[in-house]
């Protein structure tokens, strides 16, 4: 049986929404339909321009006993979103949930249970991949990793965490870390995570709880924007970073220039393709000649 709601600490949901009318209505849903009672929903219109707005007023209107808020801003971007509505935010936990993501109803319960439980600060769980329509898509999930993930993020050593929807923290952690990095879009998830798992140990539920929605306007889709974010995460977190040995920014290096190559590549941006894959092949060509044999084996 779930504590009373009083005996609950507080769990502030947080959703940046930009012209999401597609999918606003069922995220939202998932987040109000929660088993956890004690929450707040805030939700970021971040200057929509389409039906956004009407459909949160009216869910607002349908579920007047929810603790619903809605913000409106001109529009500045996800990460300026977030952080307006972390500041707003009254709980104890945050929980992030991008517009166009479900949750499972005990998504917030079974993680914040282990968040007491465990006395940590942040916490994600697996995945279900799904398409525009909700159907689950074949042997697609998101898994992720628990403990100290500081090198394993830098160096994309695998899903680390799946994702912003995934996470749930504490707020205090804000006064330490800082919130999302508005010049970033694509990777300001990366950079935030980052700078997490540098100061706490990262809490893992190895349960699928939340389902990820894969769909033409994923934001990671916009190679150069992940081209411009990824350089600067380059630029902050490991070019002058005394916490790393010389080998291993040479590996982050060289494993970043491999990902903007092939990503560049699977859209057909060959020129830029094939100038990360030099870049890579000088930062160490043994492991570029590796990748290389690699994806043409896999292909």
């Amino acid at each position: 049986m779930l504590p009373k709601e009083n005996f609950q600490p507080l769990v502030s949901v947080v959703i940046p929404c930009h012209n999401a009318e597609k999918f606003i209505e069922s995220t939202v849903i998932s987040a109000i339909n929660q088993t956890w009672a004690n929450k707040e929903i805030i939700i970021v219109n971040d200057g929509s321009t389409d039906n956004s707005l009407q459909i949160l007023t009216a869910i607002k209107t349908h579920y007047p006993t929810t603790n619903i808020h809605i913000i409106n801003q001109p529009n500045k971007g996800v990460s300026a979103a977030r952080n307006a509505g972390i500041k707003s935010a009254k709980g104890k936990y945050i929980a992030l949930l991008d517009a166009d993501d479900i949750w499972m109803h005990d998504n917030l319960e079974k993680k914040i249970t282990e968040l007491e439980q465990a006395d940590a600060y942040a916490i994600h769980s697996n995945a279900i991949l799904i398409d525009e329509n909700d159907d689950p898509i074949p042997d697609q999930v998101l898994v992720g990793k628990k403990g100290n993930l500081y090198l394993d993020i830098l160096k994309w050593n695998g899903t680390c965490v799946p994702g912003p929807s995934s996470f749930i923290f504490k707020k205090e952690i804000i006064n330490t870390i800082g919130g999302f990095n508005t010049s970033l879009s694509t990777a300001a998830d990366k950079d935030f995570f980052i700078r997490v798992a540098k100061n706490y140990p990262i809490e893992h539920l190895d349960e699928y709880t939340w389902m990820y929605r894969f769909h033409d306007g994923n934001m990671h889709k916009n190679i150069k924007v992940m081209e411009h974010d990824t350089c600067l995460i380059l630029k902050h977190h490991v070019k002058k970073n005394t916490r790393l040995n010389r080998q291993e920014k040479r590996y982050i290096y060289w494993k970043t220039y491999i990902i903007l190559a092939f990503s560049f590549l699977k859209y057909r941006y060959f020129f830029d393709g094939l100038k990360y894959l030099i870049k890579s092949f000088f930062v160490n060509y043994y492991l570029t000649l590796k990748e290389l044999n690699y994806k043409i084996h896999k292909n």
